[in-house]
């Protein structure tokens, strides 16, 4: 080899690192789909571990829906227990309500029929009160007619005990003494009759 060969090895470098540079892209390609193998694995697994993290949520969060919805369940069941028992205490009330309400209804008519007999009672007492103010009034009435009438009699008594005695003293002739009583018995007899005009006025008669 010559010095210009050298110099002409030497002079141009860039063959030879073409030549090897030439020999290394096969590496680098393998290298580059190696990586993206890697990646796209990466990626899988990456995408597989949140499908199953996401898988293991959801079924988490199933379980807890389940939990709670079985839950629910047994607090609709105890809720239903407490509706049906309060409906047959609210039965038994309203039974009970009905059954006071009948006897209120009861005792009112009772209240009304007393009130009825309270209402005739106290007619009765008023038309008694009345009947008896009239019998008292009659009463009184035939006891002044009777004294009214007392009192003629004893009037038109008085005048024939005054003629029976006036006729004795003219059937014995004592004409002194039938004269001196005339006026006297004669005032009797009057006496009578006016008592006696008297009474039927009274009378309307």
């Amino acid at each position: 080899m010559t010095t210009d060969q050298v110099g002409d090895t030497d002079s141009h470098p860039s063959r030879s690192a073409l030549v090897d540079t030439g020999h290394s892209r096969p590496p680098r390609r393998r290298r580059v789909l190696l990586g993206g193998l890697v990646l796209s694995f990466l990626l899988l697994a990456g995408g597989g571990g949140a499908a199953g993290y996401l898988a293991f949520t959801n079924k988490e969060r199933a379980d807890l829906w389940e939990a709670r919805a079985a839950e629910l369940e047994r607090e609709v069941a105890a809720l239903e227990g407490v509706v049906a028992q309060r409906t047959d205490d609210l039965n038994e009330r309203t039974q009970d309500l009905n059954a006071l309400a009948a006897k209120i209804v009861q005792a009112e008519r009772a209240i009304a029929r007393s009130e009825a007999d309270v209402r005739s009672l106290e007619q009765r007492q008023r038309r008694l009160a009345n009947e008896k103010a009239q019998v008292e009034d009659a009463r009184a009435a035939l006891a002044l007619q009777a004294s009214a009438m007392e009192d003629v009699a004893s009037g038109f008594i008085e005048c024939n005990e005054g003629l029976v005695e006036y006729l004795g003293y003219i059937v014995e002739e004592d004409y002194l003494s039938a004269s001196s009583e005339y006026d006297r018995i004669n005032g009797y007899c009057r006496d009578a009759e006016d008592r006696l005009a008297d009474y039927l006025a009274a009378q309307g008669g």
